[in-house]
């Protein structure tokens, strides 16, 4: 039986069974580490300073450059979004390098990469990392300037615009003379 030029004829039982292999062949060929594992989140609205989708990404810190800097297994280099710590020449490199390390040396960590330039001149991606802290996720961004470590930085061109809870932290930091504030004023170069 047929109309309007197709074919309502059943198909045939090899033709079926090879259809549903091509199906199976092409749905169980995802790689499995991926799945589930990366996806496009919504936007956290106007109050986020974002602007598009994110991706998220899990993944394993497997070496911490410095205090902005990390090397994950998947992704290679990531370079923290929206902020800056002392550098390898810098006075306090070691400890800010330090307090990253103690949060994801050798840690699953979770990438919010930057939906607008996600790899910087260097070819490192530029993200937001979590790190797990019992059953919740930590902004080590965040966290890292809160303990005086990292200064904000808004020059970087794919940067959530940091927030004022990131620019309280900072403040209270400073006052407070953590990390880089200590002493005679902050000690990572603009």
């Amino acid at each position: 039986m047929s109309g309007a030029g197709y074919n309502l004829r059943p198909m045939g039982t090899r033709r079926a069974a090879a259809l549903a292999l091509v199906l199976l062949l092409v749905v169980g060929c995802t790689p499995r580490e991926r799945a589930g594992r990366e996806r496009l989140a919504p936007s956290e609205g106007a109050g986020s300073g974002r602007s598009r989708s994110v991706r998220l990404a899990n993944d394993r810190c497997i070496r911490v450059i410095d205090g902005d800097t990390i090397h994950t297994a998947r992704h290679g280099a990531i370079r923290f979004i929206g902020i800056n710590a002392p550098e390898y020449d810098q006075p306090l490199y070691r400890e800010a390098r330090e307090a990253v390390a103690r949060r994801v040396g050798e840690q699953e960590v979770r990438l919010e990469i930057c939906p607008i330039q996600p790899k910087d001149k260097y070819g490192r991606w530029r993200a937001v990392v979590y790190f797990r802290q019992g059953e919740k996720w930590v902004n080590l961004n965040r966290l890292v300037v809160r303990e005086g470590w990292a200064r904000i930085d808004d020059f970087q061109p794919c940067h959530v615009r940091a927030s004022q809870e990131w620019r309280a932290d900072e403040e209270e930091a400073q006052h407070a003379g953590r990390g880089i504030w200590a002493g005679a004023g902050a000690a990572v170069k603009q």
